[in-house]
């Protein structure tokens, strides 16, 4: 018997919330995840923008596995369309090698693609597990590529005179979003700022739970390329969200910035995940030639979309 796919109410969602902390919840405590966990979703983009998802057995109703969905701006061919992040796929161990993940996935996925049957609908995700179980329910990877930049690698020399600028206020990245939405992709997800402030909230409160220095700027500015930061406490990296750049004078000038900074909170590594927007070809030579940078696959964070339209603009900002 197919369980039973629903929206989870806001109670049994903290309760699940309880269960899931081994998964997600390190280097918190349980009592500190469950707070992670009950500030993210009182922050207005997850009021917005997330469902959590149950599988529950149609006779008992017992949870059988469990998912989260964000709703996000897209644009297909340069109309509006959607794309819903897929995020949180959890199943107990009791329950867990009988297909109840891939059900309650399956089933949101059909009942947010019937909610908007005139709007083009994609769903993309991060997989931590490979891409078999995610390619049975018709998603398909992508390049995962991530910059590992040590924060003291000798990035300053490449960018000559060219020097970044730092924006603190979050109205004044409006037109940074702008401009990437103008970029020439098939299927393109554009993070709003309400979505960005999701990212800054959660480093806010990591910083706030294991008491480390806050960020001093949201995004840098060189010329005409742009980037957009985060602090990743819990892996202990500063990471860009969005990176755009076609020159090597820019690309070091915010790289050698916001090196500054990974130094100022005590941070050892910088992460740009490589996208074809990112950096050309010879801007690749140049990074490649510095000594410790790496252009790695990234580890646990396999990007794969459905259907498999021209997504290849899958920023770190689109992570949920």
């Amino acid at each position: 018997m197919p369980p039973i796919i629903r929206p989870a109410t806001s109670t049994e969602a903290i309760i699940r919330d309880s269960l899931t902390h081994g998964a997600w919840g390190q280097p918190l405590t349980q009592p500190q995840f469950l707070e992670r966990e009950r500030c993210l979703r009182a922050h207005s983009w997850s009021k917005h923008a997330m469902v959590m998802w149950f599988g529950v057995h149609a006779e008992t109703s017992e949870v059988l596995a469990s998912c989260e969905t964000f709703r996000m701006k897209a644009l297909q061919e340069g109309k509006q369309a959607i794309s819903y992040g897929i995020a949180s796929v959890f199943t107990e161990e009791k329950h867990r090698g009988r297909g109840h993940a891939s059900a309650v996935i399956r089933g949101a996925m059909d009942q947010l693609e019937g909610a908007t049957p005139q709007t083009p609908v994609s769903f993309h995700l991060y997989s931590e597990v490979g891409a078999p179980i995610y390619e049975r329910l018709g998603f398909k990877p992508l390049p995962s590529e991530e910059w590992l930049i040590p924060t003291a690698a000798s990035l300053k020399p490449l960018a000559g005179t060219t020097r970044a600028q730092r924006l603190t206020e979050r109205d004044s990245l409006s037109p940074l979003l702008e401009r990437y939405s103008s970029l020439n992709a098939g299927l393109l997800v554009v993070p709003d700022l309400l979505h960005l402030d999701w990212h800054w909230e959660r480093s806010r409160i990591y910083g706030r739970l294991l008491n480390r220095r806050q960020p001093r700027f949201l995004a840098l500015v060189a010329d005409d390329a742009y980037s957009i930061w985060t602090v990743d406490y819990k892996n202990n990296i500063l990471r860009a969200l969005l990176f755009v750049s076609h020159r090597i004078d820019a690309t070091a000038a915010m790289l050698w910035d916001a090196s500054q900074e990974a130094e100022f909170l005590r941070i050892p590594y910088l992460s740009v995940w490589h996208t074809p927007a990112t950096m050309p070809a010879d801007v690749v030579d140049s990074l490649r030639a510095v000594a410790g940078v790496i252009l790695a696959p990234r580890v646990g964070e396999l990007a794969m979309v459905r259907p498999h339209l021209d997504l290849s603009e899958v920023p770190r900002a689109l992570w949920v």
